[in-house]
């Protein structure tokens, strides 16, 4: 069994050692039941359950998510900050349109803002690179450190390539990329075709449309219809197909369900995402959890979600498999939020109840709303790692299968 004293040292954060002191204790329990509750003592985590509004114009105080223009409970519309506008529920600069997370608007244009934070000596991810003092190494978190406290190996880690710990894991080869020690591949938009080769979209040169063949090609050489082609969403040669409803993709021409996997006790669903200006820039996503056999549901959740494109998580609720079983999402008392952000890019979002030991029901476990601006598709996943559910015999029957396949989001 892992002491605490391993625990400790794994620990990225006292907020991901609390929790790991106490999935520990818990996974000991043996039998369902107890009084589960959604708050814990000693000012810890704070339970996320709404209150009644206050009706009272004078002390009400307005109650706002990540959407803009909707009710704020005191009888006005959440509205954006100074200098924003409200599209589709979403603020954006109206004189850039929407930006990708980690840009700002400038000049009218959106710009890359650098990001060095843990990063020194590392790509900056603007093209540059963050300054440093003294020689450092990348850890297998993405994190900077002097190269006499890096212990991690290529082969523990699941490094493919890349340098760890300054020990080259190896190279990819032509049209793929290393990312996170993995290779991938390499997108490429020279305007000449309106895909990048790895499965995105990129937009034609001037002038020029797309045809079924997803060459870019002049408007007058550009004879595919929908009909012709049988397209039923997405467009060809400057014609809209169609779009699909809430719920689903376009994924080839045809509108299907847009779940990771079918079969899994752990899914992510599409539930709505929007689009602005051709750019998809808000995708909220279930997730949900099936049971799949004896012993699959946990009594605890530690789900971490990636995307492959730029993506900031900005609003987290629990469902009612969830709620139904007096658990909360524990919230992050440094930054006020019910998620972490990791050094990955990845979100990592965790589920318990302090006193109850009921496992989750089947159904939709919690919501996460995503912003972006990516004119798709754009896929989203969870992260593969141990202690996914606990306790051991839910995280086993989780680990045998396929949850961390990819939900693929388009306009």
């Amino acid at each position: 069994m892992t002491t605490r004293i391993q625990l400790q040292e794994r620990a990225e954060s006292h907020w991901v050692y609390a929790f790991a002191l106490f999935l520990l204790a818990l996974s000991a329990c043996k039998v369902d039941g107890g009084n589960p509750s959604s708050s814990a003592s000693g000012g810890q985590t704070q339970a996320q359950t709404a209150k009644p509004d206050d009706t009272n114009p004078a002390t009400c105080k307005p109650k706002c998510g990540a959407d803009c223009g909707v009710d704020d409970g005191c009888g006005a519309k959440c509205g954006c900050a100074e200098g924003l506008e409200c599209k589709a529920g979403v603020c954006i600069d109206a004189s850039c349109g929407p930006c990708r997370p980690k840009e700002r608007c400038a000049d009218g244009k959106c710009q890359c803002v650098p990001d060095c934070a843990k990063r020194d000596c590392q790509s900056d991810g603007c093209g540059g690179k963050c300054p440093c003092e003294k020689p450092m190494v990348v850890k297998g978190d993405g994190e900077s450190t002097p190269p006499e406290d890096c212990h991690d190996t290529c082969k523990g880690a699941g490094w493919a390539c890349g340098d760890l710990c300054g020990v080259s894991c190896g190279a990819c080869g032509e049209g793929e990329v290393c990312h996170k020690g993995n290779c991938e591949c390499a997108p490429k938009c020279d305007g000449t075709s309106c895909s990048d080769g790895c499965g995105g979209s990129c937009d034609c040169a001037s002038g020029t449309l797309c045809n079924a063949g997803d060459q870019c090609v002049a408007p007058e050489l550009c004879k595919d219809t929908c009909a012709s082609t049988g397209l039923k969403c997405g467009s060809v040669c400057g014609e809209a197909c169609g779009t699909c409803g809430d719920g689903q993709a376009c994924m080839e021409g045809q509108c299907r369900e847009a779940v990771s996997c079918v079969d899994c006790g752990l899914q992510l669903r599409l539930i709505e995402r929007r689009v602005i200006s051709d750019r998809i820039v808000r995708v909220k996503v279930g997730v949900d959890f099936k049971s799949v056999g004896d012993n699959s549901a946990p009594r605890l959740v530690d789900v971490r979600v990636g995307a492959d494109h730029a993506v900031s998580l900005v609003e987290a609720e629990a469902g009612p498999a969830l709620t139904g079983t007096g658990k909360a999402l524990f919230l992050d008392e440094a930054t006020n939020q019910s998620w972490q952000e990791k050094s990955d890019d990845s979100f990592q979002v965790l589920a318990y109840s302090v006193s109850g030991t009921l496992r989750v029901n089947s159904g939709r476990m919690m919501t996460l709303t995503f912003d972006l601006a990516e004119p798709g598709p754009v896929r989203f996943a969870f992260l593969r790692h141990a202690q996914t559910f606990a306790p051991l015999d839910a995280d086993g029957v989780l680990q045998s299968s396929d949850y961390d396949k990819g939900l693929v989001v388009t306009r």
